[in-house]
Formats: C-alpha cells, structure tokens, sequence
C-alpha cells in the first residue's frame, strides 16, 4: 500500500445514497468509503490531472 485515504462516516453515508439513487448500485458502508476515497484522492492534486482512479465495490449492501 502506498497511501490511505481517509474518510468519514459523514461523507460515505450521502456517497452510499448517491451510488443507489444515481448509478443503481446497492453497495455497503465499505464500498461506498472506497468511492469516497478514489474520488478525493482524485480531488486533492496528489495525482496528475489526467489520473484514473479504479477502486472495486466488494460488497452487495445485502445487510443494509
């Protein structure tokens, strides 16, 4: 691992409405943080203007 990323509750949960609501995906807690994670990382200038940002959305949101 070469950087972490982190997030708060505050900015997963809106992130996780926004997932299902906008792209139709019924993901959890921990996928939406990984989201959240790619896009201020994306954000903060720490990459290239042209990076891409690939994270996996490894849970269903089954329990939620």
């Amino acid at each position: 691992m070469d950087i972490s990323v982190p997030v708060t509750d505050e900015e997963v949960e809106p992130r996780r409405r926004l997932l299902a609501t906008r792209e139709g995906l019924h993901v959890g807690y921990s996928a939406a943080a990984n989201v959240c994670a790619a896009a201020a990382l994306l954000a903060d200038g720490r990459l290239p203007v042209d990076a891409i940002a690939v994270t996996v959305l490894c849970d269903t949101g089954l329990k939620y």
